[in-house]
Protein backbone atom coordinates (compact mmCIF):
# COMPACT_ATOMS: atom_id res chain seq x y z
CA UNK A 1 0.00 0.00 0.00
CA UNK A 2 2.81 2.70 1.48
CA UNK A 3 4.58 1.67 -2.62
CA UNK A 4 0.85 2.45 -4.48
CA UNK A 5 1.31 6.15 -2.62
CA UNK A 6 5.02 6.47 -3.48
CA UNK A 7 4.19 5.32 -6.79
CA UNK A 8 1.00 7.83 -7.75
CA UNK A 9 3.66 10.45 -6.15
CA UNK A 10 6.29 10.19 -7.97
CA UNK A 11 4.11 10.05 -11.18
CA UNK A 12 2.12 13.33 -10.05
CA UNK A 13 5.94 15.20 -9.68
CA UNK A 14 6.92 13.97 -13.23
CA UNK A 15 3.80 15.40 -14.78
CA UNK A 16 4.02 18.79 -12.84
CA UNK A 17 7.38 18.70 -13.75
CA UNK A 18 6.90 18.61 -17.45
CA UNK A 19 7.72 21.64 -19.61
CA UNK A 20 4.27 22.61 -20.39
CA UNK A 21 3.27 24.04 -24.06
CA UNK A 22 1.63 27.07 -24.38
CA UNK A 23 -1.54 26.63 -26.81
CA UNK A 24 -1.24 30.59 -28.19
CA UNK A 25 2.45 30.17 -29.22
CA UNK A 26 2.72 30.74 -33.18
CA UNK A 27 4.39 27.38 -34.74
CA UNK A 28 7.46 28.12 -35.85
CA UNK A 29 7.82 29.76 -39.74
CA UNK A 30 4.11 30.92 -39.58
CA UNK A 31 2.81 34.54 -40.74
CA UNK A 32 -0.55 35.37 -40.41
CA UNK A 33 -2.21 39.19 -40.46
CA UNK A 34 -5.82 40.75 -40.72
CA UNK A 35 -5.32 41.60 -44.41
CA UNK A 36 -7.84 44.73 -44.82
CA UNK A 37 -10.53 42.87 -42.54
CA UNK A 38 -9.61 39.46 -43.41
CA UNK A 39 -7.52 37.03 -41.22
CA UNK A 40 -4.77 35.68 -43.74
CA UNK A 41 -2.27 32.91 -43.08
CA UNK A 42 1.13 31.59 -44.46
CA UNK A 43 3.08 28.73 -43.07
CA UNK A 44 6.36 27.69 -44.75
CA UNK A 45 5.16 24.55 -47.21
CA UNK A 46 8.28 22.54 -49.23
CA UNK A 47 6.30 20.63 -51.33
CA UNK A 48 2.66 22.54 -52.05
CA UNK A 49 0.48 21.26 -54.18
CA UNK A 50 -2.65 23.36 -55.69
CA UNK A 51 -0.94 26.32 -56.99
CA UNK A 52 1.73 26.14 -54.21
CA UNK A 53 3.28 28.81 -51.43
CA UNK A 54 6.22 30.46 -50.26
CA UNK A 55 7.79 31.78 -46.98
CA UNK A 56 11.26 33.38 -47.47
CA UNK A 57 13.33 34.54 -45.05
CA UNK A 58 16.47 36.00 -45.35
CA UNK A 59 19.26 37.44 -42.63
CA UNK A 60 22.19 39.05 -43.98
CA UNK A 61 24.85 41.64 -42.50
CA UNK A 62 21.83 42.43 -40.09
CA UNK A 63 18.80 43.11 -43.59
CA UNK A 64 16.00 41.05 -42.85
CA UNK A 65 13.86 40.47 -45.71
CA UNK A 66 10.68 38.45 -45.40
CA UNK A 67 8.20 37.30 -48.14
CA UNK A 68 5.06 35.31 -47.49
CA UNK A 69 3.42 34.70 -50.42
CA UNK A 70 0.22 32.39 -50.95
CA UNK A 71 -0.81 31.27 -54.55
CA UNK A 72 -4.04 30.42 -53.67
CA UNK A 73 -4.71 33.85 -52.65
CA UNK A 74 -2.95 35.79 -54.24
CA UNK A 75 -1.33 37.62 -51.73
CA UNK A 76 2.47 38.57 -50.79
CA UNK A 77 3.38 40.33 -47.79
CA UNK A 78 7.04 41.47 -48.06
CA UNK A 79 9.18 43.31 -45.22
CA UNK A 80 12.54 44.27 -45.93
CA UNK A 81 14.51 45.72 -42.29
CA UNK A 82 18.04 47.71 -42.41
CA UNK A 83 19.65 47.09 -39.47
CA UNK A 84 18.21 44.68 -37.30
CA UNK A 85 20.41 43.75 -34.95
CA UNK A 86 18.06 43.60 -31.26
CA UNK A 87 14.83 43.75 -30.33
CA UNK A 88 12.99 46.54 -30.84
CA UNK A 89 10.49 48.48 -32.84
CA UNK A 90 11.38 49.55 -36.73
CA UNK A 91 9.62 52.01 -38.34
CA UNK A 92 7.92 51.35 -41.85
CA UNK A 93 7.94 53.93 -44.44
CA UNK A 94 9.75 54.01 -47.65
CA UNK A 95 11.49 51.34 -49.81
CA UNK A 96 14.55 53.10 -49.47
CA UNK A 97 14.36 52.58 -45.56
CA UNK A 98 12.66 49.70 -43.70
CA UNK A 99 9.02 48.90 -45.50
CA UNK A 100 5.98 46.91 -45.94
CA UNK A 101 4.31 45.59 -49.01
CA UNK A 102 1.17 43.92 -50.27
CA UNK A 103 0.96 42.67 -53.60
CA UNK A 104 -2.82 41.67 -54.65
CA UNK A 105 -2.57 39.91 -57.91
CA UNK A 106 -6.74 39.67 -57.77
CA UNK A 107 -7.24 43.29 -57.97
CA UNK A 108 -4.73 43.60 -61.74
CA UNK A 109 -1.41 43.37 -59.72
CA UNK A 110 -1.98 45.86 -57.51
CA UNK A 111 1.28 46.44 -55.45
CA UNK A 112 1.11 48.60 -52.11
CA UNK A 113 4.02 50.03 -49.97
CA UNK A 114 4.19 52.21 -47.11
CA UNK A 115 5.66 55.54 -47.69
CA UNK A 116 6.09 58.75 -45.75
CA UNK A 117 2.19 59.41 -45.60
CA UNK A 118 1.48 55.21 -44.94
CA UNK A 119 3.41 54.26 -42.60
CA UNK A 120 3.30 51.29 -40.15
CA UNK A 121 5.60 49.36 -37.38
CA UNK A 122 7.44 46.21 -37.59
CA UNK A 123 8.38 44.74 -33.94
CA UNK A 124 11.15 42.37 -33.29
CA UNK A 125 10.17 40.73 -29.79
CA UNK A 126 12.68 37.91 -30.14
CA UNK A 127 15.89 37.32 -31.63
CA UNK A 128 17.94 34.35 -31.56
CA UNK A 129 21.31 34.67 -33.41
CA UNK A 130 22.71 31.65 -31.93
CA UNK A 131 19.30 29.25 -33.01
CA UNK A 132 18.69 31.38 -35.31
CA UNK A 133 15.12 32.55 -34.75
CA UNK A 134 12.82 35.77 -35.00
CA UNK A 135 9.22 36.36 -33.75
CA UNK A 136 7.06 39.44 -33.39
CA UNK A 137 4.50 42.05 -34.54
CA UNK A 138 3.80 44.11 -37.23
CA UNK A 139 1.21 46.66 -38.79
CA UNK A 140 0.98 49.00 -41.38
CA UNK A 141 -1.15 51.05 -43.84
CA UNK A 142 0.25 51.60 -47.74
CA UNK A 143 -0.88 53.16 -50.89
CA UNK A 144 -0.71 51.48 -54.42
CA UNK A 145 2.20 53.00 -56.46
CA UNK A 146 0.14 53.62 -59.85
CA UNK A 147 -3.05 55.22 -57.81
CA UNK A 148 -2.35 56.24 -54.27
CA UNK A 149 -5.96 56.78 -53.37
CA UNK A 150 -6.09 53.09 -53.10
CA UNK A 151 -5.03 51.59 -49.46
CA UNK A 152 -4.97 48.47 -48.00
CA UNK A 153 -4.53 47.89 -44.10
CA UNK A 154 -2.73 45.12 -42.52
CA UNK A 155 -3.62 45.06 -38.90
CA UNK A 156 -2.76 42.35 -35.75
CA UNK A 157 0.59 40.59 -37.76
CA UNK A 158 2.42 37.80 -36.03
CA UNK A 159 5.60 36.06 -37.62
CA UNK A 160 7.98 33.26 -36.12
CA UNK A 161 10.62 32.32 -38.48
CA UNK A 162 14.28 30.90 -39.00
CA UNK A 163 16.43 33.18 -40.18
CA UNK A 164 19.07 31.73 -43.53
Amino acid sequence: MASAKLFVVLILLVISSCEKSNPDAQLPDTVTANVNGSAWEKKACWSCMGGGSALRVSYQDSLFTLSAEDNARKIILTFGIHRVNAVGVYELTTRDKNFGRLTDGNSVGRDYFTNNQKRGKFTVTQLDLVKKTMSGTFEFEASDLSNPNLTVKVLNGNFNVKLD
